[in-house]
């Protein structure tokens, strides 16, 4: 069963998440801040992560950055009402404004798994540096 991290500062909202990727399948951890995020991640890697952008502690590029350092193949949803203003950190990361629909969350989810698990069955490991998989450090599109 795939994990997925959903990071919010608001409740609601990873009440929310958690709820809807449990009942399509996905074993669900939350955090309220991108510090527990990080070391909930550490302690519990998960295959995906969904995280806002501002919140308390480490913001979401700052968590982005500290999971691709440790796998850049782990995809990412960076997900916030100001994504214009957000440079994307790179990675196999997908900037997404709100509002979206859980059903387009929920595509980019499977999208992003699937090519995380080709790059890493492709047998080049985390695929980092895999000409096949990612160029310059990002996942091919």
């Amino acid at each position: 069963m795939k994990h997925i991290l959903v990071v919010d500062d608001e409740v609601a909202i990873t009440y929310v998440f958690r709820r809807y990727f449990e009942h399509c399948g996905y074993r669900v951890s939350t955090a309220d801040n991108g510090d527990s995020a990080w070391s909930s991640f550490q302690r519990d890697p998960a295959d995906a992560v969904l995280t806002d952008q501002t919140m308390p502690g480490l913001s979401g590029v700052e968590l982005t950055k500290h999971i691709h350092a440790k796998d850049a193949t782990i995809p990412v949803i960076l997900f916030s009402a100001y994504v214009r203003d957000i440079v994307n950190p790179g990675g196999n990361t997908v900037m997404l404004e709100k509002p979206a629909s859980m059903t387009i969350i929920l595509g980019l989810i499977k999208e992003r798994l699937n090519r995380a698990s080709a790059a890493q069955s492709s047998g080049h490991g985390d695929a980092r540096d895999c000409a096949c998989c990612f160029t310059e450090g990002k996942p091919r599109q």
